[in-house]
């Protein structure tokens, strides 16, 4: 069996790693309803549509002379507004920094779309078999069905920047692209973190289980 000779650190997480995640200063967003209204602001016009559609009554909406388009907030519309506090936990696993999925060959157009948890999972795959004397995976073929093959990888709740841009990203409508679903199904196994214990693997290879994991 081949092993990869990284492992994940267990560190205080670096922001520029977790999409500006920062447990010192960790961001939520609060509901308020306004008590007075709001100075008009400059929107697009299609912005303008979709916060009437949503406000009624409490927003108004409105072109100006020049051809740009203003929205007022008025008494009683709801607004999200960011709020920080310092968070309790601050050790968390985390690649480490400077790693980087390019020198082991996958291509640069790969690695911009794909999440930095799948790639760890993909180089730690590649490592594994050439380490094991196996340089073509397809060989394994020869010798059992690909319903034989299980696969086990401790990987918390799989991609998670890749769930943060599905969920977060698309809500705040920054550009996603169109098959980031994929990259939040990371091969899980049946316990969140890799150093819990060993029963999903050793499971997978008994009896009636599969003949390699």
């Amino acid at each position: 069996m081949g092993f990869l000779l990284l492992t994940l650190m267990l560190v205080c997480p670096e922001p520029e790693l977790f999409r500006g995640y920062n447990p010192e200063k960790k961001i939520f967003n609060q509901e308020v309803e306004l008590i007075h209204d709001l100075e008009p602001i400059e929107v697009a016009e299609a912005e303008a549509e979709k916060f009437k559609y949503q406000h009624g009554d409490k927003c108004d909406i409105w072109a100006g002379e020049s051809g740009q388009w203003f929205v007022k907030f008025k008494k009683g519309a709801c607004i999200f507004v960011p709020k920080a506090f310092k968070f309790s936990r601050t050790v968390a696993g985390q690649i480490p920094t400077g790693w980087h999925a390019g020198r082991y060959g996958i291509p640069d157009d790969i690695i911009a779309q794909t999440d930095r948890t799948t790639l760890w999972a993909l180089v730690c795959t590649a490592e594994a078999l050439n380490m094991s004397g196996i340089t073509d995976p397809y060989e394994l073929y020869k010798y059992m069905h690909p319903s034989e093959v299980g696969n086990c990888l401790g990987s918390g709740m799989g991609g998670t920047e890749s769930l943060g841009k599905m969920f977060k990203d698309r809500r705040e409508e920054k550009e996603v692209q169109n098959d980031i679903l994929q990259e939040t199904q990371v091969l899980l196994s049946r316990v969140p973190i890799p150093f819990t214990h060993n029963d999903p693997g050793s499971s997978t290879l008994l009896p009636d289980g599969s003949i390699c994991c």
